[in-house]
């Protein structure tokens, strides 16, 4: 495989890129990990309501970051029981190298499960395998 450096305007860095998924039900239920094709920028995460609304009144879901062997949590917006609306989380500071790893639980409630699409972009003058 070449590197190849894409130009500045190459609409990879203005069309973001989406990871997907839904957290396995029960406490702390967890995406699959996914991991960056090239340095990357996570901008949004959204998720929403799979299986059934929260129980335990509040569940603070979060996402993991993993660069090597060192492990970043980022705490997200709590979820409460009274509500099926889609949550909204602005990321702007989560950065990722290539091969980084990065995951999203649903926090301590044992009775839900969420679906997940995870926003990123690729950050301009990054190099990709080709």
């Amino acid at each position: 495989m070449t590197v190849a450096s894409l130009r500045y305007d190459h609409p990879a860095y203005t069309t973001p890129v989406v990871f997907s998924g839904s957290t396995t039900a029960g406490a702390n239920g967890v995406t699959t990990k996914f991991a960056a094709f090239t340095a990357m920028k996570i901008k949004q995460i959204v998720s929403g309501v799979n299986l059934a609304l929260p129980t335990t009144g509040a569940s603070t879901p979060l996402l993991y970051t993993q660069s090597g062997t060192t492990t970043t949590t980022t705490t997200l917006t709590a979820l409460t029981s009274a509500s099926y609306a889609v949550v909204t989380d602005d990321i702007s500071d989560i950065t990722l190298a290539a091969g980084n790893a990065f995951w999203y639980t649903h926090g301590a409630d044992a009775t839900t499960s969420r679906s997940v699409a995870i926003e990123a972009y690729v950050i301009p003058g990054a190099n990709l395998q080709v």
